[in-house]
Formats: structure tokens, sequence, C-alpha cells
């Protein structure tokens, strides 16, 4: 695919620059490739907390508890940063 071609692409100057988050650019190692980057801000990258229901009831009433409150405060934190950072 694309993404995965794309470090080969910026080696041998097919294409001069990419889009991506840093968590990618570090991943994938296009900083070797490239000498300059642009932190626009103009995306948002969520992450979703996933597990089957076969783990998620091996879980202990406790561990559900601080799981399922974990999760409500981080997308609150993350609610209120997003409205704070839009209001700048």
């Amino acid at each position: 695919d694309s993404f995965n071609s794309t470090y080969k692409l910026l080696e041998e100057g097919d294409v001069d620059g990419e889009e991506n988050t840093i968590s990618n650019i570090y991943s994938k190692k296009f900083y070797n490739l490239q000498k300059h980057m642009t932190i626009s801000n103009h995306g948002y990258l969520g992450y979703a907390v996933m597990m089957s229901r076969k783990v998620w009831n091996e879980q202990s009433e406790e561990t559900k508890k601080i799981l399922l409150e974990a999760m409500e405060e981080t997308t609150e934190w993350n609610s209120r940063m997003a409205f704070d950072m839009n209001e700048e």
C-alpha cells in the first residue's frame, strides 16, 4: 500500500514530502530522509481502547470499574483540551 511504500518513494526522490503524525514519522523512520517538518496541528488523532468480550469478562469487577472510570476521565480531559485549543 501507499503508506508502506512511502519510505522508498522518499528515498528515491519520487516524492519530496509526506503528511503524517509524529508517531508515524518516528516509527517509519521518515526523519532519516527529511530535512524539515511543519507542525500544523490541523488534524486529530484519536485512539480507541478495545478488548474482546472474553478478555473483558475475565476481568474482576474492580478492574472493570477502574478501566471505565479511567476512560471516562480521559475522554472528559480530551474534550476539555480540544475545546480550549479551539478557543485559542
